[in-house]
């Protein structure tokens, strides 16, 4: 893998007329989910299942083409001067397809395998962040490319999270993350490496917190420079994160989505 690309990398740099379709395509997704979140768990509480959740969508969302059990929703954008139309796809994996210009979007994460009440909703909860972390992610790619690789080896996950276009998606997804449950704070390393230890998210400790350790830095020199990486990813994250303030004047209530799935509906 050469590392120094990430130097000079367009995807590392911030073009503002792509910043705003990014930010319109993420608000219309976000908005719409949140909607459909907030009557779910009207509806159903913890007792909702895969296809109540669809259904809320579709209600929410109109512009679908009515699938009974998986049904693709629309969301027209502009992109390089020309109106194109993005399918959104609730699904059981998270991706964006460049050829199809299809967004899927893992909502397992709703659906949690619990024993009591109490567990549901606070996995619930936590499951519906994801869903909205997932999209930041993915509509990031629309215009920065992902890497292909799907990790065998510890090489191959070096250059996969190496790769600048997740770098940039994964930025978004941890400033979402970080937002979400510090809304209005300025980025924190220390504050963004325990939610990465808090929910055990593997690639937010590699990036955060295994990337900026000295000797592991020497132990996998021969791979990539995960000193860099770290840094890189870090930097991305901070400016994204502090940016959210910005974006929530764009989308109002961007910081109230623990008021929506959080803990006065989770009672």
């Amino acid at each position: 893998m050469d590392i120094d690309k990430i130097k000079t990398i367009d995807c590392l740099e911030d073009d503002p007329e792509r910043e705003k379709q990014l930010r319109n395509i993420r608000g219309a997704i976000e908005q719409r989910t949140m909607e459909a979140l907030r009557l779910f768990q009207e509806r159903f509480g913890v007792a909702g299942n895969r296809r109540d959740f669809i259904n809320c969508l579709k209600e929410i969302w109109p512009e679908n083409d009515d699938h009974r059990a998986k049904p693709t929703f629309f969301i027209d954008f502009e992109q390089d001067g020309e109106l194109q139309k993005l399918n959104i796809v609730f699904d059981r994996s998270s991706e964006y397809d460049s050829n199809s210009r299809t967004i899927r979007i893992n909502i397992d994460p709703l659906f949690p395998d619990r024993t009591s009440d109490d567990e549901s909703k606070a996995a619930r909860f936590e499951g519906g962040l994801k869903i909205l972390q997932s999209v930041y992610h993915e509509v990031e790619h629309i215009y920065y490319q992902g890497s292909p690789l799907e990790p065998k080896d510890i090489e191959e996950t070096l250059e996969y999270l190496g790769h600048p276009g997740e770098i940039r998606a994964f930025a978004r997804q941890f400033a979402s993350l970080y937002q979400q449950h510090y809304p209005g704070e300025l980025f924190s390393l220390e504050k963004m490496q325990a939610l990465a230890q808090a929910f055990g998210d593997n690639r937010a400790i590699n990036y955060f917190i295994s990337f900026a350790d000295p000797s592991k830095q020497e132990k996998y020199a021969q791979y990539a420079d995960i000193g860099r990486i770290h840094q890189t990813v870090a930097s991305l994250t901070e400016r994204f994160s502090n940016r959210f303030n910005l974006e929530a004047i764009v989308i109002p209530g961007r910081n109230s989505v623990v008021q929506v799935i959080g803990s006065d509906s989770l009672q």
